[in-house]
């Protein structure tokens, strides 16, 4: 995925590539790797170069972005998205598929309740959280069987459709 944004005083370029919890950044010349150490949309901690802790989130409005970096909030303004999606949840190498251990969001909602946590067993067809769509409550199954690595969400969340939920081993 690659953008150019402007801070008010320069523009930017960055390319961002996704393999599982690592992102390969390249900001300009300069270029970082940072592993996603916990994600609770729209929070991140990320550990950037294996010594910096990076505690950050994101919000969107009309192409322009607010990123706050350990609370401190920064107004970024998007001059080109070369990719289909804004959202962090959906950075992953270009052409790449949705991976399988992934339950995502069938239809956009609110997030209602998390039914399992990090470490449960689940198996397939099992709820693993209930989603709020036009004042209908809709459990979302396991898709597969498998341990919950990462719940990616929490209830109040909203989500839009294709949004990871969570992240099964």
């Amino acid at each position: 995925m690659e953008w150019s944004f402007s801070d008010g005083a320069q523009t930017h370029h960055v390319s961002l590539q996704r393999q599982g919890n690592i992102f390969h950044v390249q900001l300009g010349e300069a270029r970082y790797i940072a592993r996603l150490l916990e994600y609770r949309a729209p929070r991140m901690t990320l550990l950037l170069d294996d010594h910096v802790v990076i505690e950050s989130s994101v919000a969107w409005h009309n192409g322009t972005c607010t990123l706050h970096l350990h609370n401190v909030p920064h107004e970024i303004c998007l001059v080109a998205d070369h990719a289909s999606s804004r959202s962090w949840d959906s950075v992953r190498p270009s052409g790449a598929r949705p991976s399988t251990n992934e339950i995502r969001a069938p239809l956009p909602g609110r997030i209602v309740d998390i039914l399992v946590a990090a470490g449960d067993q689940i198996t397939a067809g099992q709820p693993v959280c209930i989603i709020e769509a036009m004042k209908m409550q809709n459990e979302i199954p396991a898709p597969c069987s498998g341990t919950v690595a990462t719940v990616c969400v929490t209830p109040g969340t909203a989500v839009e459709q294709q949004t990871t939920l969570i992240i099964l081993l």
